[in-house]
């Protein structure tokens, strides 16, 4: 019976010492209002904080590792709405905001992989190995070091699906598993209405052959007259306006509404600068100006760094949504639309060798016959030097 009892403590010891093998442990919320070095966090380590729908904020989360993962291992980003289940379950947060609560989304204050700064607390006497900023990657896939913790700081944005007022629960799975009992600390983040007159979802330059094509995209707006664009070719400078709501007619507001409103404007000028930034801001009805998104531009290279199937926008839509990507190389692209079932719809860009760069291609929402799709979800399929992107895009009519 001695023994028995004995065993059976041995194999308790066991169960604990795997459950906690792999762990996540401190976090921090952090905003996204400067860069890497002097952004300010929202709240304290482990703390939780609050948050607006369509702003952007950044977590900084750690996972201890004390086993060997076979392979190279990957991180996903998962939410909850509780953090009393026995297993972390959640709903994974991907590039798609049209039915999660939140989405992963792009900051201009750091690159993809930059290095993660500002690192959290050391635990238990783990080291902090590596760590990385990641925007759009959904499956993170990195070389981690054995024995050794990594930090992650996502860019995240809760949508119009993340319920006011209410607690979301935040969890980096490493190769998709980790379980509530392996939690140190549990990210904690309540979402609070955007009391800001223009709630904006995108704010993005990007250079074509004409100049460069201003395009965002507001949620909803509040007595907001138009907007301003001001532009400046260091940091050193003064914002400088060069045009308005008041001199052209593209940057009128919608007044009041509740629905999305996608905008563009093109700047014709070809600069002789290293890099210019444009800042973007709303006036509402009382003349009050209100900074509603910045973004900087580098102009020695027109060419991406990277691959790339953006976000479609506008996204619902009706009848057409323009589906932006980008190049790193010259290479042959194929571009499709798929329905629900992965039967193909329509050929895009049908295998065409194209040139390193930017690139823009609209769907009607017609298939290959130039019939008419019914209302619902398709999937954007772009696959280019052997790398495969998909977006979802929703059809309304």
């Amino acid at each position: 019976m001695k023994r028995l009892i004995l065993l059976f403590l041995i194999l308790g010891n066991v169960t604990l010492v795997f459950a906690q093998a792999n762990r996540q442990g401190h976090y921090r919320w952090r905003n996204d209002d400067g860069t890497e070095e002097t952004a300010t966090w929202i709240e304290a380590e482990d703390t939780p904080a609050e948050a607006m729908q369509y702003t952007n904020v950044r977590l900084r989360v750690e996972y201890m590792r004390d086993v060997s993962d076979s392979g190279i291992p990957f991180a996903l980003f998962y939410y909850e709405t509780s953090a009393v289940t026995d297993w972390f379950v959640g709903t994974q947060i991907t590039t798609d905001g049209s039915v999660n609560a939140f989405k992963l989304t792009e900051t201009i204050y750091y690159d993809q992989d930059d290095n993660a700064l500002d690192r959290l607390t050391t635990t238990d006497g783990y080291t902090h190995a590596l760590g990385w900023c990641n925007e759009l990657t959904e499956v993170l896939f990195k070389d981690l070091v054995d024995g050794a913790d990594v930090e992650v700081e996502w860019c995240i944005q809760p949508t119009a699906n993340a319920v006011l007022n209410d607690s979301y629960f935040i969890a980096m799975k490493l190769n998709g598993n980790i379980g509530y009992e392996s939690y140190a600390f549990v990210p904690e983040l309540t979402i609070v209405e955007n009391t800001l007159p223009v709630e904006l979802i995108s704010f993005s330059v990007v250079p074509n052959d004409e100049g460069l094509l201003l395009t965002w995209q507001s949620a909803s707006e509040i007595n907001n007259l138009g907007y301003i664009i001001e532009q400046r070719f260091s940091l050193d400078e003064d914002w400088q306006q060069f045009a308005s709501y008041q001199t052209h007619a593209e940057l009128e507001g919608q007044n009041t509404t509740t629905t999305q409103t996608h905008y563009e404007f093109l700047d014709s000028n070809f600069y002789n600068k290293d890099k210019v930034w444009y800042r973007l801001s709303s006036v509402d009805s009382d003349g009050k100006v209100n900074v509603a998104g910045v973004v900087p531009v580098d102009l020695t290279s027109a060419t991406p760094h990277q691959f790339a199937l953006d976000a479609a926008y506008p996204n619902p839509f009706n009848p057409e949504t323009t589906i932006p990507y980008r190049l790193a190389i010259d290479t042959q692209v194929d571009l499709r639309v798929y329905d629900i079932l992965g039967k193909p719809v329509a050929t895009l860009v049908n295998g065409e060798k194209q040139s390193a760069g930017h690139y823009t291609v609209k769907w009607d929402g017609t298939n290959a016959n130039g019939n008419s799709m019914p209302s619902g979800v398709y999937f954007i399929r772009m696959q280019a030097e052997g790398k495969s992107f998909t977006h979802k895009v929703l059809l309304v009519k």
